[in-house]
């Protein structure tokens, strides 16, 4: 579960990447704002079925028992999606170009960010 859901990141982040150097993520921001249709369908044939492919490899990791069964799977989705979009779209200057960049948002996830306890 931990490999495939690096993959996934680093998707993402390559995509982040790509977008950034081209500037279009701006423009197509301010596009959504002004034409709704255009959200809809990008969200439509984009974002829905990215969405739902990640729910499924997420719903595979419960049932292999490498996730919690109580979690729900939007938000963990979300949750493992939203770092490499918050560098993307709010902090521009964020690196990107570190391909560990995936593994570590990975990893604190699936780890937790609680301190680890120790044995006293």
């Amino acid at each position: 579960m931990r490999d495939a859901l690096v993959a996934v990141m680093e998707y993402f982040r390559l995509g982040a990447l790509a977008r950034r150097e081209r500037t279009a993520l701006a423009v197509f921001s301010a596009q959504f704002k002004s034409v709704p249709e255009l959200h809809n369908r990008y969200h439509e044939q984009v974002v829905a079925p990215r969405r739902a492919r990640l729910r499924a490899l997420l719903a595979l990791g419960v049932d292999r028992g490498e996730i919690r069964g109580d979690v729900d799977l939007d938000l963990l989705g979300d949750i493992l999606v939203g770092p490499m979009l918050t560098r993307t779209m709010l902090h521009p200057n964020a690196a990107l170009d570190d391909a560990e960049v995936s593994a570590i948002i990975v990893d604190t996830l699936l780890q937790g960010i609680a301190p680890v306890a120790s044995g006293t």
